[in-house]
């Protein structure tokens, strides 16, 4: 019997994930086609929603505790019970059908180690060939983008506090521990100069050829500083997530504006974790080499909180005025001869 290869795409985050994720369901066909098997999970307490991040079935169902999960959390989970058996039900049919099977979640790369070990056990168990994949940004550039993506999820940060800041160091030594010479771990620069971008880069690890006749989608484009700023002080009020549930008052205000400067630190914040940073990357160049450093330190100039909520209450305005238009009754005096109720 062949032995079939499962291919695992680990992240880490903010390597364009989520772009991989969306090729890779928009082009399933064609991948089966080539005995490349992406399976589709669904969540059986959401049915009307079509998972194509495997982040969200694989995190959930060999999590520690996926009632933490943030998706758990924002789905509503009831019975996570039954919704992780249907999850590994559907793992178990595509490692037991034909071709071989491509796994994306960033996610994986934030499970314990004693989860990843469970997670590798079960994708080995049946004699299948491991082969995971991770790319890695330098840590500047991974921790201007991680913020700005946790800013998105609905969290807030004082930039000038460094009790936000992650480790990727603690990240890959998991993952090396765990997947040992079975993982393979390349710059994201390096993606990024694949003449299909890191999409193409990432199919070209899994062994997909002919790549211009797979349609490739981009997705999560970074946001500008300001509208990361602004969701980054709503988010202080009304955060996504509120005593471990969703909170319905949370506002997402970053997808109204227009990208505009580049998010980045400012010096004072870059100041508060310029040494964790340079302490990464001395990690990064000892252990992989100068293409997964940093090579300079951009940042951008302060703005005022008052600046911040000015331009906020620019944004709302027409949102606000729309909505009292459309609860306001005309009346005769404004041209209408219609009542509140519809009588004539």
């Amino acid at each position: 019997m062949q032995v079939k290869t499962v291919y695992l795409h680990v992240g880490l985050h903010k390597t364009a994930s989520s772009s991989f994720q969306r090729t890779c369901k928009k082009n399933r066909k064609r991948l089966l086609r080539k005995g490349l098997n992406y399976p589709l999970f669904a969540c059986i307490e959401k049915p009307d929603v079509a998972i194509r991040n495997h982040s969200i079935p694989l995190y959930s169902a060999f999590s520690d505790d996926p009632a933490s999960y943030h998706m758990n959390i924002k789905w509503k989970i009831q019975d996570l019970d039954r919704v992780n058996v249907n999850y590994l039900n559907v793992l178990d049919a595509a490692l037991d059908g034909p071709g071989d099977v491509l796994l994306p979640g960033e996610d994986i790369s934030s499970l314990s180690a004693t989860a990843l070990r469970r997670f590798s056990d079960a994708l080995t168990s049946k004699g299948h060939r491991l082969s995971a994949i991770a790319l890695v940004r330098s840590p500047y550039s991974f921790h201007c983008s991680a913020l700005q993506q946790m800013i998105k999820a609905g969290r807030s940060f004082d930039f000038n506090n460094t009790a936000w800041i992650t480790s990727q160091r603690q990240t890959l030594e998991r993952l090396l521990a765990v997947f040992g010479e079975a993982i393979t771990i390349h710059p994201f620069s390096k993606a990024c100069s694949h003449r299909r971008g890191p999409v193409g880069f990432l199919f070209d690890q899994v062994g997909v050829k002919a790549l211009h006749r797979y349609s490739i989608v981009e997705a999560n484009q970074s946001k500008g500083n300001l509208a990361v700023r602004m969701q980054n002080l709503i988010n202080q009020r009304y955060p996504a997530i509120l005593e471990g549930r969703l909170n319905e008052s949370h506002y997402r205000i970053m997808s109204l504006l227009n990208n505009g400067q580049k998010f980045l630190l400012t010096s004072k914040e870059l100041a508060s974790c310029k040494e964790f940073l340079l302490q990464e990357n001395a990690y990064m160049g000892e252990r992989f080499g100068p293409d997964y450093c940093d090579q300079e330190f951009p940042v951008v100039d302060e703005l005022s909180a008052e600046v911040v909520m000015a331009s906020m209450v620019e944004v709302l305005r027409p949102i606000v005025n729309g909505i009292l238009r459309e609860s306001t009754p005309s009346s005769p005096m404004e041209g209408s001869d219609s009542m509140e109720d519809g009588s004539g």
